[in-house]
């Protein structure tokens, strides 16, 4: 963690992270405790499957509900929020939508069988339209 920015868990390893660090508590303490203890990370992702996401930043704590989905398979859901996240912070998006689009699209994920649908337009527009810090955009023309 010393040299992370971004975290993503899912809702059993903060109580793992308490364990192996010897930290006492659950849940979000730990997490308060990690972001206290390693100042380098700045965002925490916690995936909690159907009851959707916690996402801490040093300023503020966003929840959001998961979505109902016929679930398919689970294969893929973590890792389709841990690129929405790093997507997302790298094209410059604010956090509250972000978290939105990651709940949104790990739900998708689960619909389908595999870990790596074919994504709707819909959300490969969603990085499309917004440069990544230090890249030229596609969007404007650049190759």
């Amino acid at each position: 963690f010393a040299k992370s920015d971004v975290v993503t868990l899912n809702a059993e390893d903060p109580l793992v992270v308490g364990e192996l660090f010897n930290w006492p508590g659950h849940g979000e303490t730990l997490l308060e405790r990690l972001m206290e203890t390693y100042p380098a990370v700045r965002h925490v992702v916690v995936t909690r499957g159907a009851d959707g996401m916690w996402w801490w930043t040093r300023s503020r704590f966003l929840k959001r509900s998961g979505k109902e989905v016929r679930v398919a398979d689970t294969i893929g859901a973590s890792d389709s929020v841990a690129a929405v996240v790093v997507m997302g912070l790298l094209c410059g998006m604010d956090p509250a939508d972000i978290i939105d689009y990651a709940v949104d699209i790990s739900g998708f994920v689960c619909g389908h069988i595999g870990a790596t649908p074919a994504l709707p337009q819909r959300y490969r527009d969603l990085f499309s339209r917004a440069p990544i810090a230090g890249v030229p955009s596609h969007a404007a023309g650049n190759p």
